[in-house]
């Protein structure tokens, strides 16, 4: 899907973003927790996701708790915006468990434009992951710019 957007991006110079997001120390949700409660607070992403992103926006799962969200027609500003309202919206949300457990999650976020001088998906996810990176570096549960 990258890929594709990639060669779209070459023919009509439209901007696109791509977003890396991971949760921070989901570890410890699944160590404390256990495997079920950690699902749970997957699928609540994703539904607060959903809630956010555009129709035409792509998430896919990379593994673990590590998502990738396609932004394709969108400037870096409009998904910088879009970064922060779904990395707000998850900080805000509780994930019941039970009736005696929520749980809450931060995200830390990278984003970057896709550009002319990526020839693949790997380009662009090198570049993401060094974003996603530096926010974890720099406190967790915010949202850095390659």
């Amino acid at each position: 899907m990258i890929d594709n957007e990639i060669r779209r991006l070459h023919r009509s110079h439209e901007p696109s973003v791509l977003m890396m997001i991971d949760f921070d120390h989901f570890k410890e949700v699944n160590d404390t927790y256990g495997h079920d409660a950690g699902d749970r607070v997957l699928r609540h992403f994703a539904e607060i996701a959903r809630e956010c992103l555009r129709e035409s926006d792509s998430l896919g799962r990379l593994g673990g708790e590590e998502f990738a969200v396609l932004l394709p027609d969108t400037p870096l500003a409009g998904a910088l915006t879009l970064a922060e309202r779904l990395r707000m919206a998850v900080e805000a949300a509780e994930t019941r468990c039970d009736d005696r457990l929520s749980i809450r999650i931060t995200l830390s976020i990278g984003l970057c434009q896709l550009s002319r001088d990526d020839h693949t998906a790997s380009d662009a996810l090198r570049r993401v992951d060094k974003a996603l990176y530096r926010a974890k570096a720099l406190g967790r549960n915010r949202v850095e710019v390659a």
